[in-house]
């Protein structure tokens, strides 16, 4: 190929600039019969007429310009089909043979879009898979699909990689709007679908984030149902893939500690740094000068585990996750599973072992973690905010550990039941908790019904300022002559430096002037970017960190506008205690019902689905989780309860 063609890709893509400018240059006196050489030639046409219509232009073009260019493309629908008809079933083949590879998948998409299959025949496609065996472009057409299933589905029952393209479909959670849906004969059944995952996982060497993938599969009638012996085989064959990795890997070991320090005048916390890691070092004295109520309270702050607008901070966040680290965690994660990316395992991992590691300070006090968080439930709810509960029934201290795991789940759930009740009825009565039926954690409402607000759907008016400010893949923050580093999107940019409007091309002074039209930002007398809509900018950065925004966390000048967007559609309420991605965490480590590869600790003890004995290690880690969540559930409702007392102190009317 001698040039580089167009190609469109996604309208997030970064190369649509450099496109559009190549389709302004291929278009100049546009002649059909002198362009058109070969199938790449057709092809590029059909990419051409995806970029118009998807309203993509440069500032350069004015609005005459444009409708010519789209006067233009109309005809290009007509010279592809009379293309493609005149050539022989053999001459389609030979220039097929010599695409463009990232063509391919749109010549498979033009025999759909256009309705002309009958230029295919069985005779056809046994060229092209025996010539590659590349099933995924012809999968991902369902009108061809439909007229080729007896024969398609031979193929895949044959095709070593016909599990992938199963799970990639089933299981593996896309990465972006480019990844495309697949389509399956319908003569495929359950029962082979199922064969055609153990043929992978009989392979001498089976793709091990395809093996992951099938560990991660939830049956479902219509998609695929693996037997108990498949998931058996496919946690065999992980580990034994897991093992050779490990002999034939370098590991570079990142680590932290934690540490308390009896010296006087030290900060309550802080953060050192270390050649291989960090070390979280807390104050022993502020610790000991605490009372019984405040010594849970510093799970919140000095821990860590509830950050912005008291959102509990070991929820996954998109944000944090970077390009490379989504890319591959692509490769086998589930749609069904929990995706925790680095920063967020680390801090659930150092969450978890500040539980433990406080638990053993506080003994050297006499104090139990335990009775601390029964105090704190019994007599502070009850002193301070006049929620009278039921006790609390937290494990002895000798113990063994699977049995503090199987006392603590009923309380778990009875704190839940409780407050769930007390938001229905405004009160606690004995007979009637015993009536109520059971309450999940991520079921349990909240004293308000406009907690927490959250985007409704995909409206563009919110969705592209909020990327154009805070994604770092708009790369509106990348600049010559501006030193970045750390800057990880422009909302942070024009922050910190001055920046003039001048120095953007074109194509993105595009995306700024949608910012300007809308209000977010603005050019000042000197041709200086600026902040504008302060309320709304602060809304959109919530939104973008936490997916959600906790309503009476801001004043009134946000909370007006929260119920403007709400009442424009842009917006909707969530009622529960939990925001939703407080809820996804909670399932991920309470239960299998929404995630797969949770470790599904409230079902495995309530159940009694762990043997006796067993490995103490794995109980204790397990006890300590849920206490951990014990306590991050109590968090939350004090939260609520201070939000009640401001409001009452405050008089500020409720509008639900």
């Amino acid at each position: 190929m001698d040039r580089n063609r167009v190609h469109y890709y996604s309208q997030y893509d970064l190369s649509i600039e450099w496109n559009l400018q190549q389709i302004e240059e291929l278009l100049q006196d546009f002649d059909a019969s002198g362009f058109i050489k070969d199938l790449n030639d057709i092809i590029e046409l059909y990419h051409i007429k995806k970029h118009i219509d998807y309203g993509n232009h440069l500032l350069t073009w004015n609005e005459n310009y444009i409708n010519n260019l789209k006067s233009t493309v109309n005809t290009f629908p007509r010279i592809i089909v009379m293309y493609l008809r005149r050539l022989s079933n053999e001459a389609l083949y030979d220039q097929y043979k010599l695409l463009d590879w990232r063509y391919i998948e749109s010549f498979w998409e033009i025999i759909s879009h256009y309705d002309i299959l009958d230029l295919l025949d069985e005779a056809f496609l046994n060229n092209v898979l025996d010539e590659e065996e590349n099933l995924r472009p012809i999968l991902q057409q369902e009108k061809i699909v439909n007229k080729f299933t007896t024969y398609l589905r031979s193929k895949m029952m044959c095709n070593s990689l016909s599990a992938h393209i199963l799970l990639d479909q089933y299981v593996r959670k896309g990465l972006n709007d480019r990844d495309r849906a697949y389509f399956f004969p319908s003569t495929l059944t359950t029962e082979d679908k199922e064969e055609i995952i153990i043929g992978l996982l009989n392979q001498d060497e089976p793709n091990l984030n395809y093996v992951r993938l099938v560990k991660q599969v939830k049956d479902s009638s219509n998609q695929i149902i693996l037997t108990p012996s498949t998931r058996l085989l496919a946690e065999s064959v992980e580990k034994d893939l897991n093992d050779k990795l490990r002999e034939k890997a370098i590991v570079i070991k990142s680590s932290y500690c934690i540490e308390y320090d009896r010296s006087d005048n030290v900060p309550s916390t802080r953060i050192e740094l270390r050649e291989d890691g960090f070390k979280q070092v807390h104050s022993w004295e502020y610790i000991k000068g605490l009372n019984k109520t405040q010594k849970i309270l510093v799970f919140s702050g000095l821990f860590g585990l509830i950050g912005e607008d008291s959102i509990i901070s070991l929820v996954n966040k998109d944000y944090e996750t970077d390009a490379l680290e989504s890319v591959l965690a692509s490769r086998d994660h589930s749609r069904n599973a929990y995706f925790m990316n680095e920063s967020c395992r680390l801090n659930n991992a150092l969450a978890l072992d500040n539980t433990f590691l406080y638990s053993q300070v506080l003994l050297s006090t006499d104090e139990r973690l335990e009775s601390l968080v029964k105090t704190l439930y019994e007599s502070h709810f009850k002193e301070d905010y006049g929620y009278t509960t039921f006790p609390l029934i937290l494990p002895d201290e000798d113990a063994d550990w699977m049995a503090k795991c199987r006392t603590i789940i009923p309380e778990l759930d009875s704190v839940s039941k409780q407050y769930d009740l007390f938001i229905k009825e405004g009160d606690l009565d004995p007979r009637l908790f015993q009536l109520e039926k059971p309450s999940l954690t991520t079921d349990v409402k909240s004293l308000f019904e406009n907690k927490y607000y959250e985007i409704n759907g995909f409206p563009m008016e919110l969705w592209e300022p909020m990327c154009f400010l805070y994604k770092m893949g708009e790369v509106l923050h990348v600049v010559n002559g501006f030193d970045t580093t750390g800057i990880e999107n422009f909302h942070d940019f024009i922050t910190r430096y001055e920046v003039p409007y001048s120095v953007y091309t074109d194509f993105r002074k595009g995306k700024i002037d949608k910012l300007i039209s809308r209000g977010y930002i603005r050019v000042d007398e000197q041709g200086i970017l600026r902040l504008a809509n302060v309320p709304a900018i602060k809304i959109l950065g919530c939104l973008w960190r936490n997916r959600a925004i906790s309503y009476w966390h801001h004043d009134k000048p946000i909370r007006e506008l929260l119920d403007e967007w709400k009442n424009e559609g842009l917006l909707k309420t969530d009622d529960h205690l939990l925001c939703e991605s407080e809820r996804n965490l909670f399932s991920y480590y309470l239960n299998k019902s929404q995630y797969t590869n949770g470790p599904d600790i409230r079902n495995r003890y309530a159940h009694g689905s762990i043997p006796a004995g067993g490995d103490m290690n794995i109980h204790a880690k397990n006890y300590y989780t849920l206490m951990m969540l014990l306590i991050l559930l109590l968090l939350k409702i004090e939260d609520e309860f201070r939000i009640g007392l401001f409001i009452v102190q405050e008089n500020i009317p409720i509008k639900n």
